[in-house]
Order: structure tokens, then sequence, then C-alpha cells
């Protein structure tokens, strides 16, 4: 199922189509519900994507409706159920690991759904006689309401509108209600089956909230508006089973009736699926999602290539924010302001995701030789930032015991508090600067990591609580490069942004920047996609 919704959902009516086909063979729209707020949970189906399957599995559902009217009431049940589920279970004992026994499952499945039908309809009709249905005759607001209830109650005691459809079908077809109460009931089913949403939605995560809300929009819309426009719909329904020659059978009726207001629901709901999807995209958002947007990359601005740089510079202040804060909670061992180091990694890189789409944006418009130079520098920062955030993630989750020994303990804390002095200096440094602090900085590392060396050496610290030790060096040694390079890199990108858009009295500064000799790729995953060639064209 995943593989074929992650192949099939790539537009909203391929999305459709498969939430149609799909539940159309496993005969329940509440598992494919499940399966797909799952998959949108686990980040393999956008939201967009996500309301395309559940509007399809609607329609999907609707051959429920079609089996029971066409097979429950002129054929012996049993006749297809008994075999199936002894052809099944034959599969299924045979089949071992192999395809067979799963196929097995679902004929087995398909047998205990025709018994279900058939108990379903034996029995409402041994004790329909005691209920005082002929009381509900007519098809005022007050009985069609009552009824549209009783479909949602019905549907959601049982987690089943196949269910409550087949005892629906069967109450129409022998004459206990008429066809327009029914219909109300029918749309009392569809509503009713939003409760598997709802379920879903508890203790889910927000994307999960968001497609579940989605879908009951989507369900009380229609039945709304099935309500209002029971009449028509009626009249079109025999309109309908005329021209197929269809007859006048209540419970075909009935069917064509539950197919029709599905389709209608869908073929209006089709326009508005992306709309929908950004509107339901701003519901539930929690302060990290908030976060995680981008604030100053409108894309409008990409076309100008002097405010594109002037957005990214801010942009990369906010996300180097996020970096340094991260670094901080790591070197003090807890999370600040509630946040966690890991909530702060996947804030970056989704930020700096936006970043490479930007960029991207801005490569595709006639650019400047200078322009051409700042981009990478924006790309170069934001590794670094994501570099930090790495390691600041990994520091918090690698870090060791307690030293005992009083002096390597106060060397390693000295290092520390280095660090956080370093990590302190909010300046753009010159590339001269930043290879001074840098080489400083791996002299203390050089320091420290022969202490703990001569420790584990002297059995003064264990050896395994040695390499813990050197690896949080080690990680915080790299942190602190990357905050330097990216640090330096901020002073270059200024510098090129002032080239592209001169102040006068900035207009010569730092034209002739050299590389860091000293820098460092430390991020093996880095987020951001290689870069088409720019189109470039004289100053």
């Amino acid at each position: 199922l995943r593989d074929i919704l992650a192949h099939w959902t790539a537009t909203p009516m391929r999305g459709i189509a498969a939430g149609v086909l799909i539940t159309a063979a496993v005969q329940s729209s509440g598992a494919v519900i499940f399966a797909t707020l799952g998959f949108v949970n686990a980040g393999l189906l956008t939201l967009t994507q996500a309301i395309g399957v559940i509007l399809g599995s609607s329609i999907g559902s609707t051959t429920t409706s079609w089996l029971v009217a066409l097979i429950g009431f002129k054929l012996d049940l049993r006749l297809l159920a008994l075999p199936a589920i002894a052809l099944g279970t034959l599969l299924r004992i045979t089949g071992g690991n192999s395809r067979r026994a799963p196929i097995g499952d679902a004929i087995i499945g398909f047998g205990v759904f025709f018994i279900g039908i058939d108990v379903l309809k034996s029995s409402f009709d041994a004790s329909a006689i005691q209920l005082p249905l002929d009381q509900f005759g007519t098809a005022d607001l007050s009985n069609l309401l009552l009824f549209v209830l009783i479909g949602i109650v019905l549907t959601a005691l049982m987690q089943s509108s196949g269910a409550s459809l087949a005892l629906t079908l069967t109450a129409v077809a022998g004459g206990m209600i008429p066809v327009s109460l029914g219909a109300a009931v029918v749309i009392g089913a569809n509503v009713g089956t939003t409760s598997t949403s709802i379920i879903a939605m508890l203790n889910a995560t927000a994307d999960t909230k968001r497609a579940a809300l989605g879908y009951v929009i989507f369900k009380v819309t229609l039945a709304l508006f099935s309500l209002l426009m029971l009449s028509p719909l009626l009249w079109l329904v025999g309109l309908i089973s005329h021209w197929l020659r269809l007859g006048d059978s209540p419970a075909l009726l009935l069917a064509i009736f539950h197919t029709l207001i599905n389709v209608i629901g869908v073929a209006l709901m089709r326009p508005l699926i992306e709309p929908l999807a950004r509107f339901l995209a701003s519901r539930f958002r929690t302060q990290e999602e908030d976060e995680s947007r981008p604030r100053h990359l409108d894309h409008n601005v990409a076309a100008t290539p002097a405010m594109a740089l002037e957005a990214l510079k801010l942009e990369l202040a906010r996300i180097g924010a996020i970096a340094h804060r991260a670094a901080a909670a790591a070197l003090n061992g807890q999370a600040t302001d509630g946040r966690t180091v890991r909530q702060d990694r996947e804030t970056v890189r989704t930020l700096m995701l936006a970043v490479g789409e930007f960029v991207n944006q801005v490569q595709r418009q006639e650019l400047t030789q200078d322009v051409v130079d700042a981009l990478p520098l924006a790309l170069r920062i934001g590794r670094h930032y994501d570099g930090m955030v790495l390691n600041a993630k990994q520091l918090l989750q690698n870090r060791p015991a307690p030293v005992l020994d009083p002096l390597l303990a106060g060397q390693l804390q000295e290092f520390r508090e280095a660090a956080n002095r370093l990590l302190a200096l909010d300046a753009g440094y010159q590339p001269e600067e930043a290879a001074q602090l840098l080489a400083e900085w791996d002299e203390r590392y050089k320091t420290i990591k022969a202490a703990l060396l001569q420790a584990g050496s002297d059995r003064r610290l264990p050896i395994a609580q040695m390499v813990a030790c050197l690896d949080e060096a080690a990680a915080m040694r790299r942190m602190v490069r990357q905050a330097i390079n990216a640090a330096a890199y901020s002073q270059r990108l200024g510098a090129a942004i002032a080239l592209v858009a001169p102040e006068p009295t900035a207009a010569a500064a730092d034209e002739e920047a050299q590389d860091l000799a000293t820098e460092v790729d430390l991020e093996p995953d880095n987020p951001i996609r290689a870069l088409p060639p720019p189109q470039t064209q004289s100053s």
C-alpha cells in the first residue's frame, strides 16, 4: 500500500483514483484512511496527496452498497462465503512466507464479509417487526434528521459504514422504511465514517490532525449539501436507474444514491484540494513548526537579486540564532526554553531546504557575476549552521559520565567554558581573525586531547570513559569551528551584498576577501541540493 500510494499520488486526481481503487479492493474506507493518516504522519505523503486519497476512498466505499444490492438480495451469500473462506484458509496454510498467504487472508476477509451481511440481513428481518418503523412513513424534516442521526450512530458504533449500509438496504428492500429515509441513513453513515478520523486524531501529530480534519470537513459539508438537495438527488437517482435499466429496486436506488452523492462531493471538492490543504496547514501549528517556516524568503523577491540576497542574509541570521541556541543547550547539558536539540536540528534542516529552493529560484534569473559569487556563500553559511546543530545533537546524546579526577575535570570544564565564550562572540570575523581563532582553538583541543590520553595511560581514567571524553571534546571542537566559519562567511556575504547594492560608505569594503584555509567540511548529510549552473551577464 505504501509503494502504491507513493507512486500513484503525484497529482490530486491520481490520489483520488488511488483512493477509489484501494478502498474498492480492501472494502474498508476506515483501513485506507488509517493507513493514509499513518503515511502522512511518517512524511511519506503530503497533506495535498492525503486529501486526494481520502476523497477517493469515499467513492471506493460505495462498492459495498453495490455488492449488497446486486448480490446480497439475489444469491444465498453462504454459497459464496463458505467456499471463499475454505479457499482462503488453504492458501493461508500452504502459503508460508510467500505472497499466497496474504492473498488467502484477503479471500477469507471477503468470505467473512459476506457472512456478516447475511447475518445482519436475517437478524434485521427477524427483529424489524418489533420496531415501530411504521410511524416514520413520511420524509419530513424531523424524520430525515432522526434517520441521519441513526446512520451516524450505527456507523460510529460498528466502525463500519458497510455494516450500517447493509442494515439500511435490508430495511428499505423489506419495505420497512421508504427510500427517502433510507437515503437519510446513507447520509448519516457517510458522516459516521469520520469517527475513524476523529479517533486517529487523538494524540496524533499536527499533520495527521490536519488530514483527519480535512476528511471531517468534506463529509459534513457533503451531508449538508445532500440534505438540502435530497429531492433533486432522488429524482436524479430515478432517472439514472431508468437510463441504466436497473429497475426500481429500493436497494439499487440507494446504491445509486450513495455513489451519486460521493461522486458529486469529490467533483465539487477537487478544485478546492489545494486551498483546503493551505487552510489546514495553518491549523494545529506548534511553536517548532512556526519557527521552521521561512520568514524572509518571499518568492516574489527572488526575481530581484539585490533584494534576494538581503532576504537570504536575514533568514540565515535566524538559522544562526537557532544553531547557537542548540549549541549552548548541548554545552550546558540541557534543552533551553522547552525546546530540544533534536527539534532545533529538524528546524534548521527544514529552513535550509527552503534556502536551497530559494537560491535555485534566484539562479534562474539573469545574474551579474557579483550575485553569482554571493549565492554559494549563503549555502556555505547554512551548511556550517547545519553542522553546528548536528554536532550539538551528538554532543547531547553521547555525554560521558562525570570525570572523578579533579585536575582532569577542571581541564574539561575549562575547555567547555572556552567553547561557550567563542560561541557567545556575536560578530562577523574577517578571514585573518577567523584563522587566528581557529588556530588557538585547535591548540586548546590538542592540549585537552593529550591530557585525556595521558589520564588513560596512567589509569586515572577508564579507557571506555577516556574514549567517550575524547568524542565529546572532538564534537565540541567541530561545533565551534563550524560557528567560526559561519561567522566568517557571513562577513563575506555582507561584503558581497554591498557590492551588488553599494552604499557610499561601504562600496569598497572587503573586495578581495580570501577563502579560509582552515575551513573543514563536517556535514555528511547536507540537505542542500546541487545548484544548476547560473546564467550570467556582464556587469
